[in-house]
């Protein structure tokens, strides 16, 4: 077709559908790294359990874990608490995040807007908010949405895991609990190994229990926790490249347990390559097509 055209035509052609093809490169490569950018930092809340008196002070640790890759350096928490067992009191900075332009709390939420001047890594300390005890119950503090955290290019790395804590409250004003023996309480252990679904075993995998403790697989894929008590414990494993698992384990009294973990490989995304190469031969074709029309014709004697 577009042998036919005349020569203004067909460069018009040419140049058109050049630019089209660039757009499709281009546009390819500049969220191909959005695509593929890995959003695995997570919150987690403190303490996880426990038994508080009206009229005592609770002290909410919140922090954050991400990896060196993921180049964190602000965070957006987002809390929210019910009214009718708590009051908030105050919020304090307990760690790298120091650069603040929201800390503010009442009326069912928190909100902490801090960053940091540097890129952090591991788990990290934001801020402990406390909280005056006021009635009995079951009382759930969670991040909700509206949270985040960001990297330093302004692109969230956060997960989107909501966590939460569910503490029980009640008691007399002021009294404090008693705390049981430790000579009648049976501690157990947990041994998790985390492996990939084809059986190679994953170093540097963060397993976090019970949304608290945060520990590293070593070069076997083991990690140890050990002092734990008896019950229902939640294990969370995050590492690059492969999907995030939860999952709840259950521990009778001085039991030592081996817990095994497989990780399910992430998809590898390819279709913003397969654009770039359909883009760079479109390009390749329409020039060798338009140098070809511009070689002088042969003429017949």
């Amino acid at each position: 077709m577009i042998s036919r055209l005349g020569g203004g035509s067909k460069k018009a052609v040419f140049l058109t559908t050049t630019f089209v093809a660039l757009v499709i490169s281009l546009s390819a490569v500049a969220f191909s790294p959005l695509i593929l950018a890995a959003s695995d930092a997570y919150f987690s809340l403190s303490p996880q359990n426990g038994n508080y008196a009206v009229g005592s002070t609770l002290v909410l640790e919140v922090s954050e874990t991400s990896n060196a890759a993921d180049g964190t350096n602000a965070a957006q928490v987002d809390l929210s608490y019910p009214t009718d067992l708590l009051t908030f009191q105050a919020i304090s900075l307990t760690g790298p995040f120091t650069l603040c332009a929201q800390q503010t709390g009442g009326g069912g939420s928190v909100e902490i807007g801090c960053a940091s001047p540097n890129k952090q890594s591991g788990t990290q300390s934001i801020a402990a908010v406390s909280f005056n005890v006021i009635g009995s119950g079951a009382a759930t503090i969670k991040v909700v949405s509206g949270s985040d955290i960001d990297n330093t290019e302004g692109k969230t790395v956060w997960n989107r895991t909501l966590a939460d804590t569910v503490l029980s409250l009640g008691g007399t004003q002021n009294s404090t609990p008693t705390k049981p023996s430790t000579s009648f309480v049976s501690l157990g252990s947990l041994s998790v190994t985390v492996s990939s679904t084809n059986g190679k075993r994953l170093t540097n995998a963060k397993v976090i229990l019970d949304n608290g403790k945060t520990e590293t697989t070593d070069q076997a894929g083991v990690v140890n926790f050990s002092g734990i008590t008896s019950g229902n414990h939640q294990l969370s494993i995050t590492v690059p490249g492969q999907k995030s698992l939860s999952t709840t384990v259950n521990l009778k009294p001085g039991e030592n347990k081996l817990v095994s973990i497989k990780l399910t490989p992430k998809p590898t995304v390819l279709w913003p390559i397969i654009l770039i190469i359909v883009g760079l031969v479109v390009i390749v074709l329409l020039i060798v097509s338009f140098s070809y029309q511009r070689l002088p014709k042969k003429r017949h004697k």
